[in-house]
């Protein structure tokens, strides 16, 4: 997988606004090669102006979308999605076999391995490895320039596992896990997961928010765009909300704007 390749178009260690704000749509549809049949894949991508990556990788997790367009249309940015029938996970057939696996597990040959609950069928594990080349290709070839972060947007269950409370019981580096913040009044479901310690000052400085920063060097490579970028030091960030949370994941991708710009200020301003 040339992803080295795709991810050093990415690196950020600056960030600009501007406002001209389009939200022009294209679609692009997913080759199947031979022998691999399924519903079509397509990779939809909404321009709104110059302005971070956001990605959604899980179709169901619909909240987190249109929380990034309400705030997308006011801020600017680039909305990617991955789409296939409307759920978390792809599923294709191959020889008769079907084959499902967690679209956000196959940006490493590890991942992609495990997503595939061990079968290495070399045909499914090449066209997995395309669909994780491709997508980040796409948000490479359509980013405004070479310095923007990666979005990732996505949701979860109310007192699922998924959660702060979770990541502050787990002692740090065990599975990952550099820094906590949690935030008493905010929803455990609710939160941010970074790669990057800048990132993880200036949201835990805003004081309402729950924050994880990942610690590159210890995490598993499950295969999750989050260790990739961590491992090539592309600033990420994930905005975790529960389903429904509409109004506080708005909240949260507003955040996030406010600590791009503070993480780039000068120490003396």
């Amino acid at each position: 997988m040339k992803l080295l390749h795709v991810l050093t178009t990415l690196v950020l260690y600056a960030f600009v606004f501007l406002t001209d704000v389009m939200a022009a749509q294209k679609v692009i549809k997913v080759p199947y090669p031979d022998g691999i049949t399924g519903e079509p894949i397509t990779i939809a991508i909404q321009k709104f102006g110059a302005g971070p990556i956001f990605v959604n990788l899980h179709e169901n997790e619909r909240t987190s979308v249109e929380a990034a367009r309400i705030v997308l249309e006011e801020r600017g940015g680039l909305l990617v999605m991955l789409r296939q029938s409307g759920s978390r996970n792809i599923t294709v057939e191959y020889r008769g076999e079907q084959f499902v696996f967690d679209p956000n597990r196959i940006f490493s040959a590890e991942g992609m391995v495990k997503a595939l609950s061990q079968r290495t069928d070399d045909a499914v594990v090449d066209f997995v490895d395309a669909l994780g080349t491709q997508i980040l290709t796409v948000m490479a070839e359509n980013s405004y320039s070479n310095k923007e972060v990666i979005v990732a947007l996505h949701n979860n269950t109310d007192g699922g596992e998924l959660s702060i409370d979770g990541y502050a019981a787990t002692k740090p580096f065990r599975q990952g896990i550099a820094r906590v913040s949690k935030d008493s009044r905010a929803d455990p479901d609710d939160f941010f997961l970074v790669t990057n310690q800048k990132l993880f000052n200036a949201l835990v400085k805003q004081g309402k928010w729950n924050v994880v920063q990942q610690h590159t060097a210890s995490v598993g490579n499950d295969g999750s765009l989050s260790v990739l970028s961590g491992r090539y030091r592309v600033p990420y960030i994930n905005i975790e909300a529960q389903h429904g949370h509409l109004s506080m994941q708005v909240k949260m991708i507003k955040g996030l704007y406010t600590a791009l710009v503070t993480r780039i200020q000068p120490a003396n301003q």
